[in-house]
């Protein structure tokens, strides 16, 4: 299993090194405005980084209404927990810093949200963002303590948490390992069909054009189609939805990523960035 999760993710982290600074130079979004070349080199990593996370995310939705796995708790921490050992698991370098974009992700939409002065939606199937964020670090430092140590976010847990984590990790990537064991393909593959519909907002087109470049779907194929037994007929898309969002629909057994997340992403960073150059 594994060995599974390693092959998948260094396939992804080469996709994100190598397609992260290749984005098209010549149609620079509105978001970069103001940035230098190696702050937009960032923010493309950023928005690469935090499109694998989500896509690991709505894939475990899509494992645990495909196989019909049993969650205990909030399954939205669950498949948190399970993109993060995914990407753990590759002992890639490339892949930690897209780890660490998906934490920061979350710390910085809480700072925008406490200063916009936005309620806490405690009641929400989500946790709130900093504890999405912490739960990252955690899992971070769980599995690797000497290489995450010296993270900003990990300097803010007491000794006895970073600890505990250790033991929460182990625990939790193991759940995970048991439950998805037996869905393992020997060989062979699936049929996803991969789609990435064209978009008439010259804002969007070039979030569109990058993560088609970069083929992120058909590595999101490869994880499902390649490692589990699944049935024909699933779909993933990147679209227009009018909103930032990515979700699986398992009446249509499709996953969708919306390109105003990876808009929204760029623009979350692109915006500290300036803020901290004043």
């Amino acid at each position: 299993m594994r060995d599974m999760f390693a092959k998948f993710a260094a396939t992804v982290a080469l996709l994100i090194a190598l397609a992260a600074p290749a984005a098209p130079q010549e149609k620079i979004p509105a978001e970069f405005t103001g940035l230098s070349e190696a702050q937009m080199e960032e923010v493309w990593e950023f928005v690469f980084g935090n499109a694998l996370f989500v896509l690991m995310h709505e894939a475990g939705h899509m494992l645990i209404s495909e196989f019909e796995l049993p969650v205990l708790g909030r399954e939205e921490d669950a498949v948190d927990a399970l993109s993060t050992i995914i990407i753990l698991e590759s002992d890639s370098s490339v892949f930690d810093n897209a780890l660490i974009d998906a934490s920061d992700s979350w710390f910085l939409t809480g700072a925008a949200a406490g200063e916009a002065g936005a309620d806490f939606a405690f009641w929400d199937e989500h946790s709130v963002e900093e504890q999405r964020a912490y739960a990252i670090v955690c899992m971070m430092i769980g599995h690797d303590a000497e290489t995450f140590g010296g993270l900003d976010a990990v300097e803010d847990l007491p000794e006895e948490r970073r600890e505990s984590c250790v033991w929460e990790y182990q625990q939790t990537a193991s759940s995970w390992f048991r439950l998805l064991e037996p869905h393992l393909r020997e060989s062979g593959v699936s049929e996803v069909e991969i789609v990435y519909e064209e978009v008439s907002q010259p804002d969007l087109a070039v979030y569109a054009e990058a993560f088609r470049d970069a083929g992120m779907l058909e590595l999101a194929k490869e994880l499902a189609a390649d490692a589990f037994l699944l049935e024909a007929g699933i779909r993933f898309q990147m679209a227009s939805c009018g909103e930032p969002n990515a979700f699986w629909d398992p009446q249509e057994r499709l996953i969708t990523y919306c390109y105003e997340l990876g808009q929204a992403h760029a623009e979350l960073l692109a915006d500290y960035l300036r803020s901290e150059a004043r």
